[in-house]
């Protein structure tokens, strides 16, 4: 049997690491919290850059087809006549 000294130590030794267990469990629960956020900002952000690659690609693409009709309408440009072969 505990003398009654012992069961007051035991007890109190029982509360401490309850305590602490709880301090523990709510620090466990709030990187848990934390880390799901993360998680979420993560999705959100690669979702983003997805979105900003395709826009990149798309506008590659459209600066692609102006240069080609720059170049295709560049030889059909129509100069003016600067000799004039009329006499006042």
């Amino acid at each position: 049997m505990y003398t009654p000294a012992q069961f007051e130590s035991t007890r109190r030794h029982i509360r401490k690491l309850s305590q602490e267990n709880a301090t523990f469990k709510r620090f466990h629960q709030f990187q848990k919290q934390k880390a799901e956020d993360l998680e979420d900002e993560n999705h959100t952000l690669k979702q983003k850059v997805n979105k900003l690659e395709r826009e990149k690609e798309k506008l590659e693409e459209e600066l692609e087809k102006t240069k080609r009709d720059r170049d295709t309408y560049k030889g059909m440009v129509f100069k003016s006549k600067r000799s004039c072969s009329c006499q006042v």
